[in-house]
């Protein structure tokens, strides 16, 4: 099941006509080449894509581009700093009921889930974005626009992300698309640093709620399919620098390399199938106050992670 998830996303990325590659297997290691595509599953995205349902859908999601934009700007300017997501959760729980959700909860750690209920509901499929930001409290998120690009701290880690879920569940309301699995459309919390993927992890605690498959949002590149788990330690460290990813921004006074931590590391070691890809767009500046992000053909993205979220949780028959 693992392996179908990560194949059919390659194949989704190739589809949609967009660059891809895997993490490198090693820090400082050469990008490996493109894995080979599985037939089995590209046929099984042709077929999806000619239904008249997910051809509805692609088109809502064309037509709510005006709308995820504004609720991309809302959320972001709802500050969520470390440890103090609830305003934007609570804000995004209401956003959750607007578009369709079946029902809709806020856990005991903050995590927000919208359940929208499958034909036969054996199998939980989630997608989701995280709710917080690694920007501190007092930081000023309000969005500002220069031409078509949007520059604020958060816009695109991972705010785009939680807009981007909210348009996948409307754009299935708008087409009458059900599914076999349950879906759990899912902003959590403490993704970022010091919160040690707190959200999911509750998600995933011996007594928490059935999970089959795991499709996390995060960032905005389409070119990389997060497939494989991070294991990292935590460390308090202050020193006055520009900031940046500490990941992705190396050489921009951050440490590490080439590989990254995001929600999929607790799914993936447990064995669940999981995966993390981007959320469409182009930007730059993550984790410094000058982040920005712009929508460079956003919903390709957005179709392609609804066809990811299609495959795995079934269209009923």
């Amino acid at each position: 099941m693992k392996k179908k998830i990560i194949v059919l996303s390659v194949t989704l990325l190739a589809f949609c006509q967009t660059p891809f590659v895997f993490a490198q297997e090693e820090a400082g290691g050469a990008a490996p080449k493109p894995a080979p595509l599985n037939k089995k599953y590209e046929t099984e995205v042709n077929a999806l894509v000619k239904k008249p349902g997910v051809k509805k859908a692609f088109q809502a999601i064309v037509d709510m581009e005006p709308q995820t934009r504004q609720e991309h700007i809302l959320l972001n300017e709802i500050p969520a700093p470390p440890f103090k997501e609830d305003a934007r959760g609570k804000q995004y729980a209401q956003m959750l009921k607007t578009a369709g959700a079946d029902s809709v909860w806020i856990d005991e750690v903050g995590n927000v889930i919208g359940k929208r209920k499958g034909r036969s509901g054996k199998r939980t499929v989630v997608i989701e974005g995280h709710l917080d930001t690694v920007f501190p409290e007092g930081t000023d998120v309000k969005v500002k626009q220069k031409g078509d690009t949007l520059k604020a701290p958060g816009m695109g880690d991972d705010t785009r992300a939680l807009a981007v879920v909210l348009t996948i569940l409307r754009s299935m309301e708008k087409a009458n698309l059900e599914t076999d699995a349950d879906v759990l459309f899912i902003g959590t919390v403490g993704e970022e640093g010091l919160g040690d993927l707190r959200g999911v992890k509750h998600l995933f605690r011996d007594n928490g709620p059935r999970i089959d498959s795991y499709i996390a949002i995060d960032g905005w590149s389409t070119d990389r399919v997060t497939h494989r788990g991070l294991g990292s330690h935590r460390y308090r460290v202050t020193y006055k620098g520009p900031g940046g990813h500490s990941s992705g921004a190396f050489g921009l006074a951050n440490p590490q390399l080439g590989v990254g931590s995001t929600n999929s590391n607790i799914p993936i070691s447990k064995g669940v199938p999981a995966v993390t890809i981007g959320s469409g767009g182009a930007g730059g500046d993550a984790h410094a106050l000058t982040e920005w992000w712009m929508n460079d053909k956003g919903h390709i993205a957005i179709q392609q992670a609804l066809l990811v979220l299609l495959a795995e949780a079934g269209l009923a028959k």
